[in-house]
């Protein structure tokens, strides 16, 4: 048994794309003058990306599934996630944290050898590192890592959802687990703070590292299911401008 990493043919083509400096707005399809503090306790435009993966049961944990990506001064609205039933589905295991890892923009096995590729996104490539004590998990599982532990922003320290199984309609699960922000919980502070600040701080950074953070799933335990399952996720979010 064996882990897999597979990637949202949305973030494949985001891999795949020449992307110059300061066009990370562009990029993300933010254009024009808006106010500094949208979305962040005044009004702002909202955006959504999703991305859907076709999972192999019988994949080992820690298998690494890149869903979605967003800027890391995303202010994120919702995530919410499912699956779809391609074929008829029986699951018996499939459960993951949901949480942010950085981009592999630059540095993902499937497109060469890091700092052999063309395109950058500004992820900084001193950040797209494995977690040391995430064994078995795949060359660009980049799990972001603020406090520098052996599992990064995975278990309890997931952003999103811990340990999570998604069911056949939409779940939300924006900032569902109750250990995030260097172990202050959801119930303590209100989701509705965490929702009016860029993600790079809800995650512990001292300062946005720049770049792209790509929601992800990372397996728990083995897979196992019959059938086609395709895992969707989708997340609305706002940007400040400048």
């Amino acid at each position: 048994m064996a882990t897999e990493f597979k990637q949202s043919l949305q973030t494949q083509f985001l891999d795949q794309q020449a992307v110059t400096p300061g066009q990370r707005l562009v990029l993300a399809g933010e254009i024009g003058l808006e106010r500094a503090t949208q979305g962040m306790n005044s009004v702002g435009a909202l955006r959504q990306v999703d991305g859907c993966v076709v999972p192999t049961s019988g994949s080992a944990a820690n298998s690494y599934y890149a869903m979605a990506r967003v800027p890391t001064n995303a202010v994120m609205k919702s995530v919410e996630w499912m699956y779809a039933q391609l074929t008829a589905v029986a699951l018996t295991t499939f459960t993951a944290d949901i949480t942010i890892a950085h981009s592999d923009c630059g540095a993902n096995p499937t497109y060469g050898a890091a700092g052999s590729q063309f395109n950058t996104d500004a992820t900084p490539a001193q950040l797209q590192v494995v977690p040391s004590g995430l064994t078995g998990a795949p060359a660009n599982a980049f799990i972001a890592n603020p406090f520098n532990t052996s599992t990064g922003l995975s278990g309890t320290a997931a952003i999103f959802a811990k340990a999570a199984t998604p069911t056949t309609s939409w779940t939300d699960i924006t900032f569902n687990n109750v250990a995030v922000v260097g172990g202050a919980t959801v119930q303590s502070l209100g989701m509705s703070i965490f929702s009016t600040m860029p993600l790079w701080q809800v995650a512990g950074f001292t300062a946005d590292p720049g770049g792209f953070f790509d929601i992800v799933l990372l397996t728990t335990a083995p897979s196992s299911f019959t059938g086609i399952m395709q895992l969707q996720l989708r997340a609305r979010y706002c940007i400040p401008a400048g």
